[in-house]
């Protein structure tokens, strides 16, 4: 039986009665004229035949073109039981028709807080969510066609997040000319583990990075199966935000994903952090199946028979909890011999990633709503913060300093904040991709969205801030899809889920239908160009090339500059002294750099 059955209303608009929950896909005996009719019928409902079978989705028609979407497809094995933490393995075929009319359960994730910035209405969770979601033109002739593809990655810090969250609807940009994939993978401690007993089972295989494997089976997925939505798997773009474009920037780095892809965008994020090694001590340390394990012995599972036992959702709030262990169990991408052969930052260094044009760019008000976690320090006086950064930061406090001055120690955190965990990232992948000679484009996204304009209060301070252009607020101009922002701020400065956003302007309309006119360009030629559009040139360390997104799309050169040569000393610094650390530089997800 289909997972997710035929609606009555899909059957009774086909003319097929209201009883049985799925067809067969030989279910039509009739006459030739009846025949048409039904085939008739079956195009305006979206009735498709893949390679895994029949699937019936819903079409909509706006602007003149008319986009079908299906939801809910499988693309991996439900990673449930025993394939609990085990690799992602292709999803098999169906014998019925599978109504994709409606998004599927999201992976089971920590709750959010409705006091959290980016607290979204919660929606059904399972083990089983290794589904996608495929949005696609769908005039004449589109199936014959081969359309550049769009695969989306979710961000959410690896914790959080699914491919249905509204913002990501692809239909807008599905009406530009290619199709639009969005997936859900494994995230939080059941995504991203490592165990002594996993290693064991796997005897050579794939033994960790659960997550990345899910990616990798649905780009897998879109290679088999894209062509029968009118989709070219010649032509595919990986894209995503956050730990989305991390994701992103681990698949060019991963071996198992070559050839899967032919374009790279990363916005706010690139993983070019510490990894931890299974198998050794790395970064001052244990083996990463040590910490597992540990993780286990705190839940009083001692074995992973116990820890396969626990309820899902037991293990995803557990992790998080651990305080000392968040940066391994939130964000635990080791270098595991398989997936990825060695740090990600050391195969961009030695030009090993996979050679793909690349466009990448990141906000100026990231540290926005991230604060509300406690990653960002509170500090209001200006003695107390630069003794802070002289303590921590030593022969590099001075180059700290003049980036980010003591006298508003508040601006400068939550600045130095965005550009060690997000700025300096986007530098290095531009950088290295630009050295290795492929086309690289960068951004610099300032614009507010509406309803940003407002301060709100600092988690943990009495201090407020403009929210500005926070983290994730480029996502909604780059889908065309600004009257669905990713959350609503009203005028007390708080998130407000269940209530409208505010609407757009028109510039925001605006900015919204070029940078997804840039967007679409870049995955139909690698190139990011529009009608009527600034040209945007291509990046490389030398001109600094970049498009800076304010009121409208303006060319600029030398974004910041310095920042990402300071960074890179923080990192090679902190390497030296085996000094592990995850996104920001200050706070509490920093470390002291010595010497």
């Amino acid at each position: 039986m289909s997972r997710f059955p035929l609606s009555r209303r899909a059957v009774a608009q086909l003319g097929l009665g209201l009883f049985g929950a799925s067809l067969p896909a030989p279910a039509f005996n009739m006459s030739p004229q009846a025949s048409t009719l039904a085939e008739d019928a079956i195009a305006q409902s979206g009735i498709l035949e893949t390679p895994l079978g029949r699937l019936i989705g819903a079409t909509d028609e706006r602007d003149g073109v008319r986009v079908t979407s299906y939801k809910g497809i499988p693309y991996a094995q439900p990673p449930v039981g025993l394939r609990r933490w085990k690799p992602a393995e292709p999803a098999t075929a169906w014998n019925c028709t599978r109504d994709a009319t409606s998004f599927p359960p999201q992976a089971v994730q920590v709750t959010e807080p409705d006091a959290m910035f980016y607290s979204l209405p919660q929606t059904v969770q399972s083990e089983d969510c290794l589904y996608l979601n495929v949005w696609t033109p769908a005039g004449e002739g589109v199936r014959q066609q081969s359309l550049p593809v769009m695969v989306w990655i979710h961000g959410g810090a690896f914790m959080t997040g699914a491919g249905s969250i509204p913002v990501y609807d692809g239909a807008a940009l599905a009406r530009k000319g290619v199709v639009v994939v969005t997936i859900n993978y494994r995230v939080g401690v059941l995504g991203y583990f490592a165990h002594p007993e996993l290693i064991a089972e796997a005897r050579g295989g794939v033994c960790a990075n659960f997550g990345t494997t899910d990616q990798i089976e649905a780009l897998r997925w879109v290679r088999n199966n894209i062509a029968a939505f009118g989709g070219d798997p010649g032509n595919v773009t990986i894209f995503g935000q956050s730990a989305g474009a991390m994701s992103v920037s681990m698949l060019m780095a991963s071996p198992l994903a070559r050839g899967l892809f032919h374009r790279a965008i990363g916005q706010s994020g690139g993983f070019f952090f510490p990894m931890r090694t299974l198998g050794r001590s790395s970064w001052g340390g244990p083996p990463a199946e040590e910490l597992g394990a540990e993780f286990g012995k705190r839940l009083g599972a001692l074995t992973l028979s116990d820890l396969r036992d626990l309820p899902a959702q037991v293990l995803a709030d557990a992790a998080p909890r651990n305080g000392d262990l968040l940066n391994q169990l939130g964000a635990l991408m080791v270098v595991d011999g398989l997936v990825f052969e060695r740090p990600v930052h050391e195969t961009f260094r030695l030009g090993k990633q996979h050679p793909v044009p690349v466009l990448v760019g990141f906000n100026s008000d990231e540290a926005s709503g991230i604060a509300d976690y406690g990653a960002i320090p509170v500090l209001s006086d200006p003695v107390a913060y630069e003794a802070d950064i002289r303590a921590r930061y030593g022969a590099l406090a001075d180059d700290f300093l003049a980036h980010y001055p003591s006298r508003d120690p508040q601006t400068a955190a939550m600045n130095a904040f965005r550009d060690g965990g997000f700025g300096w990232p986007v530098l290095q992948w531009a950088t290295e991709a630009a050295r290795r000679n492929r086309e690289t484009f960068l951004y610099f996204f300032s614009h507010t969205p509406p309803g940003a304009e407002v301060d709100r209060a600092i988690f943990g301070s009495a201090n407020r801030r403009r929210i500005g252009a926070f983290h994730a607020a480029e996502i909604a101009y780059v889908f065309n899809n600004v009257d669905t922002q990713l959350l609503s701020v009203w005028g007390d400065g708080k998130p407000h889920a269940n209530r409208p956003a505010a609407p757009p302007r028109d510039d925001d309309r605006e900015l919204a239908g070029a940078m997804s006119d840039y967007w679409v360009s870049f995955a139909k030629t690698g190139t990011p160009r529009g009608k009527n559009l600034p040209a945007w040139h291509p990046f490389d360390p030398t001109n600094g090339h970049y498009m800076h997104f304010g009121a409208g799309p303006v060319p600029a050169q030398h974004l910041m500059p310095g920042m990402g040569e300071l960074h890179n000393d923080i990192f090679r610094a902190r390497a030296a002294a085996g000094n592990f650390w995850y996104l920001g530089n200050v706070g509490a997800m920093g470390a002291t750099v010595t010497g």
